[in-house]
């Protein structure tokens, strides 16, 4: 017998039965599910797969999948983060040694990233919306569903970059300074033709995070990560006589192989007799009731993304025209940044895939315990990123960036607080709240708010300093800092208010 808020002895009718009644009710209920869900005959399946089976229904149907304690919020996402980290370190090290091989290389790379982004991000969002039918899928034990939003946008997406591809090619110079033009364009190219392998990457990886199996994730990325720490190096500072040194073209082909390597790994891994057994990944299978859904809550945030990447890219360009200084500056921290999106994005999908999982198992009332397990973690990575950012920012100019000139230094560990606090609040924004409300469905409230806070927060506010020639690069953190605030206060009252809440697989 159980007491609720009142006091009052209620039933909670586990003592009215007699045990074995309900060990048989259970059995009867999970084979009867098994047998649904799974589809196969026992005599098909080998006992390997057997195992595998009952350690991925151990976490669906018991309370791991929607446990959201601080231990199994790390569980899930410290696997994503330290694939992150890989991914990110990769491009950190192809940063750094273009800083070493030439500043004026940094920046069109820098600016080159920032351009693709407008056309990779509103693509990756579709992905990760996957994720959420994933996980849903997941928590409500309908495990023959589960790959299904996984083939559904690959192909949609594809089609989508064939579409906007040229123009991207075409249009690109009307954003890149002449003396920027001849590192950023053969780099900007490289990275519009690997959006299809990173929207591939991107979507098998929401499989793995829907369905509790990250680890896989950290394997390919390390693999690839590996190889392009190696092959960046000799790409762009060649070899006498061996190979020619290619400075950012360099870079950008060492990140298209290692791209390769871990989109291989990984669908491999998806592919794999265990995981197509019970998930059916073999069996390529269309739902447009699914895609529409899909596309319905991918439209927004893409939209969201495509007018926040794009305001970021065109200050970008815009400070490369006025002043170089402010434009390394603002590419130097842009890169710090970057690279701690690493804890952001991990964690983020780690709250999408615990809290999609609440949702579709209903047990919607743990997610309050999985947004304090969100701070408690927010908390502990701020003061962890203060260390490096606050405390030692000459060694970082230094030794990563090669930077020894006194002045700018000086200026950077004026922009290096701003950009502390921007990363604190965009854990805020997009890991703790974010992540929460990308898994009950509310991406169209997601994008109303983050459009509205990137023009008026940003965009505008911008164009004035910009008019009046006073626009720093100080000023990109501070301006970055009023919209994850506003962002964050918004999504929290949006939390508590409930709206946010939708079951997408009932």
């Amino acid at each position: 017998m159980l007491t609720n808020e009142k006091g009052e002895l209620v039933n909670n009718g586990f003592f009215e039965e007699p045990i074995e009644s309900q060990f048989l009710e259970r059995a009867s209920e999970e084979q009867n599910s098994s047998s649904v869900v799974l589809n196969v005959h026992e005599d098909s399946i080998p006992k390997e797969t057997y195992k595998f089976t009952e350690e991925i229904e151990s976490q669906s149907l018991h309370t791991k999948s929607t446990d959201c304690s601080v231990k199994n919020l790390l569980y899930t996402a410290i696997p994503v983060v330290i694939s992150l980290l890989s991914s990110n370190i990769m491009h950190m090290i192809n940063r750094t040694f273009l800083a070493h091989y030439s500043l004026t290389a940094l920046n069109s790379v820098s600016l080159a990233q920032q351009l693709s982004n407008v056309v990779l991000w509103p693509l990756i969002c579709f992905s990760m919306v996957s994720e959420v039918f994933v996980g849903q899928f997941n928590g409500a034990k309908n495990f023959r569903n589960t790959s299904l939003p996984i083939f559904q946008i690959i192909i949609f997406l594809i089609i989508c970059w064939a579409i906007v591809c040229p123009f991207a090619l075409y249009y690109c110079h009307l954003f890149i300074s002449s003396t920027l033009y001849k590192y950023a364009a053969p780099y900007f190219a490289i990275c519009i033709f690997m959006i299809p392998i990173q929207i591939i990457y991107g979507a098998i990886s929401s499989f793995f995070i829907g369905t509790r199996q990250p680890k896989i994730i950290l394997y390919s990325a390390i693999f690839g990560d590996v190889a392009n720490s190696v092959l960046a190096y000799f790409f762009i500072f060649g070899i006498p006589g061996v190979i020619p040194s290619l400075g950012s073209t360099g870079a950008g082909i060492a990140t298209l192989i290692s791209l390769i390597i871990s989109c291989s790994i990984i669908l491999y891994f998806f592919l794999k007799h265990e995981n197509s057994a019970i998930y059916e990944t073999r069996n390529i299978r269309f739902d447009s009731n699914i895609l529409k859904k899909n596309i319905a809550l991918g439209t927004p945030s893409a939209i969201s993304y495509t007018i926040e990447m794009g305001v970021w890219a065109i200050i970008a360009s815009a400070l490369a025209y006025t002043c170089i200084e402010e434009a390394t500056m603002h590419n130097v921290c842009l890169t710090i940044l970057y690279f701690s999106l690493f804890l952001v994005d991990g964690f983020q999908k780690g709250v999408m895939a615990l809290a999609s999982n609440c949702i579709g198992a209903e047990k919607e009332s743990m997610i309050n315990q999985l947004l304090i397990s969100n701070l408690k973690v927010l908390i502990c990575i701020s003061a962890l990123i203060a260390i490096p950012l606050l405390v030692f920012p000459s060694s970082i100019l230094k030794f990563i960036f090669g930077i020894t000139q006194f002045s700018m230094i000086a200026k950077i560990k004026e922009v290096f607080f701003a950009l502390w606090i921007n990363i604190t609040f965009i854990l805020m924004s997009s890991m703790c709240l974010g992540g929460i409300l990308n898994a009950g469905g509310d991406n169209r409230f997601i994008t109303y708010i983050r459009m509205s806070a990137t023009i008026f927060c940003v965009a505008i506010p911008a164009f004035v300093f910009f008019r009046f020639g006073t626009y720093t690069a100080l000023m990109s953190y501070v301006l970055g800092t009023m919209q994850q605030i506003i962002i964050s206060i918004l999504f929290f009252l949006r939390y508590k208010s409930g709206k946010w809440n939708r079951n997408l697989v009932k």
